[in-house]
């Protein structure tokens, strides 16, 4: 294997865990938000039916963020999805311009 394979390789590891780990912090905090809210207010943490789909609108990814670190403002899962994206992001950018510049 040449050094182009096994450096792709780890860019795409490291960006499928990054973003296996922001999934499911998402719905840890999409969980934790619901438990604070009563039964007919909940947070669709999948999108099954129409009521869902329009209250998905509603309660995006940046509204559960902020929700959650206003509920729990001393909780690292805030963190850890920061963290996440931050690293995704850095990685993709990474990425993006090794094949720009023919590195990879």
């Amino acid at each position: 294997m040449s050094a182009k394979v096994i450096l792709i390789g780890i860019w795409a590891a490291v960006c499928g865990i990054c973003g296996l780990v922001q999934t499911l912090l998402y719905h840890q905090m999409i969980d934790a938000i619901n438990s604070q809210r009563t039964a007919n207010d909940q947070i669709p943490g999948i999108v099954l039916s129409w009521p869902d789909f329009r209250k998905s609108f509603d309660c995006g990814f940046w509204f559960v963020r902020k929700e959650f670190r206003m509920l729990f403002p001393n909780s690292r899962t805030y963190f850890w999805h920061t963290v996440t994206i931050a690293v995704m992001t850095a990685w993709g950018l990474i990425g993006l311009i090794g094949f720009i510049l023919g590195i990879f």
